[in-house]
């Protein structure tokens, strides 16, 4: 499975410590602030804070590539496996330690979503997700 990119056109409004505060014109923000990624205004405008080591200084236009990874393999961590595995779980406990044991299930879901987490740093960690910043000129 390959990564779909984005790419969105983008302002540079400040450079500090290696973080560029970067705005993209958006029509509409869905979210209106409530993501953790992007600060997004009532005007419809929207900023991203990314880590970049181009020598980029404020007003210059950017684009931004950002990769998705696939997103079934995500669905299938985040929402179907707790699933699968609290019943496994709770089949598993019941089996073993009576009517108590249905307990185990809640440590298998927790197990599950500690494989989500490792999943989403494998992604950041291999680069298969995340923002790169180009110079508006720059070849890809």
């Amino acid at each position: 499975m390959s990564s779909e990119v984005i790419e969105e056109r983008g302002i540079v409004r400040s450079v500090a410590d290696g973080i560029a505060h970067v705005e993209i014109a958006q029509p509409y923000c869905e979210k209106e602030g409530k993501c953790s990624t992007c600060t997004c205004s009532t005007e419809g405008r929207m900023f991203l804070d990314l880590e970049t080591d181009l020598d980029l200084h404020e007003g210059q236009e950017v684009t931004l590539q950002i990769k998705q990874p696939p997103i079934l393999p995500a669905v299938f961590l985040v929402f179907v496996l707790p699933v699968l595995c609290l019943l496994a779980g709770i089949g598993i406990g019941r089996a073993l330690f009576g009517p108590w044991g249905g307990a185990l299930g809640v440590v298998f879901c927790a197990g599950s979503f500690t494989l989500a987490y490792l999943y989403d740093r494998h992604l950041r960690v291999t680069k298969q997700a995340g923002v790169r910043i180009r110079l508006r000129n720059e070849a890809p």
